[in-house]
């Protein structure tokens, strides 16, 4: 499953909609993207059928749409509560906030490690002067 991607958007259904409301936003996208109805595309409407049909799958199979909104709202309010906190009290404090949240991206796990690595990289450079 892309963390990046919003289901959703991708069938133009809200987030309150039926199963039958999905699978009728499912067909109608995967005929106008379907390769054989784009001739001279057939790569890009292949793309877009694989986004199409990835959120059909999630979105129709109700334990695992349950999960998916699970996961955006842990990542909307991560977002709302980094925004809201300004700046952590040490590098260390951002690691465990992010460490903390299920749906943190991998990029973002890096960039706490590597705050945690330099801090203490400068604290132990600074000792050995």
């Amino acid at each position: 499953m892309s963390e990046s991607r919003d289901y959703y958007r991708i069938l133009a259904v809200s987030r309150g909609a039926t199963s039958h409301q999905i699978k009728v936003a499912f067909r109608k996208k995967a005929m106008r993207y379907h390769p054989d109805h784009n001739p001279g595309k057939e790569t890009w409407a292949n793309k877009k059928l694989q986004g199409i049909i990835e959120a059909y799958e999630v979105l129709s199979d109700p334990v695992r749409r349950k999960l998916y909104n699970r996961r955006v709202a842990q990542a909307e309010e991560l977002s709302i509560s980094v925004e809201r906190r300004g700046r952590p009290k040490s590098s260390m404090q951002l690691m465990v906030d992010i460490m903390r949240h299920q749906a943190t991206p991998s990029w973002a796990r890096t960039v706490a490690f590597a705050f945690v690595f330099f801090e203490y990289y400068s604290r132990e450079s600074g000792r050995a002067k």
